[in-house]
């Protein structure tokens, strides 16, 4: 596994390579160690796995979790394909406001590193896109938070209108929404954890 670091302070994309054998390939999706030399952290300790499933068009987030510490996740696409999304909402932070894109296909070899407070939003670009999330602390719904992926003000660059949207992301906070600038959580120097 090779770890890149992002425009996004902190994120990280974690990219494998497939081993293929004649009896198919087998791939070391995360290695603590690498994944310790890029981020200059330690490797969370993994709370939960969760799993999602989607049709083509749907979009999920923009995600982030309050509270203390924030949460961290990895995310990979075992199969489909989905326009993963990053956006730096860590008053402080020298990519605050701005996003980067990845693009994940269901080989599951690339991954994408979410640092506390960095949002998190996708679209599934085919039928049966499954997205695998790994969790640093258990899902508290009353803890996350959805800033709306649509919002003029953040302009991410979805390639069609969303075929369905959850209602709590439809009716998603504004970017630069009061209540939501209060529940941003501070940007932490790169090893720190918030």
């Amino acid at each position: 596994m090779i770890a890149q670091q992002t425009s996004i302070p902190g994120a990280l994309i974690l990219r494998a390579t497939p081993d293929p054998d004649p009896r198919g390939s087998s791939t070391q999706l995360l290695d603590t160690g690498a994944f310790e030399a890029a981020s200059g952290r330690p490797m969370f300790r993994i709370e939960q796995l969760f799993h999602g499933r989607s049709r083509a068009g749907v979009l999920r987030g923009l995600h982030f979790t309050t509270g203390a510490g924030g949460s961290e996740k990895i995310v990979f696409c075992m199969g489909g394909e989905a326009l993963d999304v990053l956006v730096d909402l860590r008053p402080g932070s020298p990519a605050f406001g701005r996003y980067e894109t990845v693009r994940l296909v269901g080989d599951g070899a690339t991954g994408v590193y979410f640092p506390p407070g960095v949002g998190h939003a996708y679209m599934a670009l085919a039928d049966d896109t499954v997205i695998c999330y790994l969790l640093s602390n258990p899902y508290v719904p009353e803890r996350e938070v959805a800033i709306d992926p649509l919002d003029p003000d953040l302009a991410l660059p979805w390639p069609s209108p969303p075929a369905v949207m959850s209602e709590r992301d439809t009716h998603g906070l504004g970017f630069r929404d009061e209540t939501a600038r209060r529940l941003f959580l501070p940007y932490a120097e790169k090893g720190a954890r918030a």
